[in-house]
């Protein structure tokens, strides 16, 4: 349990206070309401649980260190966030790099006991749902569907 209060400190001061809504208090609300759905709708009894935590590690972390701008912005600005990852989604790719950077620190891995042959799949699946949350992305994604 260690582990995961130091994980969630860390993440919780990679949210910037001055950011009226893109906090840290908004990522405890969509982990909360993530897990509220989950626990109400009876879907833990039908989900794998690998996939339940991934998802809650990406409502925990779908929005650190966001500085209160768009994309667009971000790229309009050649901002080095834009620049590092190309103007791809520049902003969940930094919320998605942040994250497993927190991971890499033994004290703060909450995903250390994810069997080595899930490590892949936990870390695909964070980036994934991370990534799905890019709004500029979202007809692209219902086009998919």
């Amino acid at each position: 349990m260690e582990v995961a209060n130091d994980f969630l400190s860390v993440v919780q001061g990679e949210y910037a206070d001055t950011n009226p809504y893109h906090n840290a208090t908004h990522a405890a609300d969509v982990a909360q309401s993530f897990s509220h759905l989950i626990v109400a709708a009876g879907l833990s009894n039908y989900s794998d649980p690998l996939m339940r935590f991934a998802a809650l590690v990406s409502a925990i972390v779908h929005d650190v260190r966001h500085p209160g701008v768009t994309n667009q912005f971000l790229i309009d600005a050649a901002d080095p966030v834009a620049v590092r990852y190309n103007d791809r989604s520049p902003l969940e790719q930094m919320h998605c790099a942040t994250a497993f950077e927190i991971m890499r620190v033994p004290e703060y891995n909450v995903a250390a006991n994810v069997p080595a042959a899930l490590k892949g799949v936990f870390r695909r699946a964070v980036l994934d749902m991370v990534m799905m949350t890019d709004n500029g992305e979202h007809h692209n994604l219902l086009a998919r569907v």
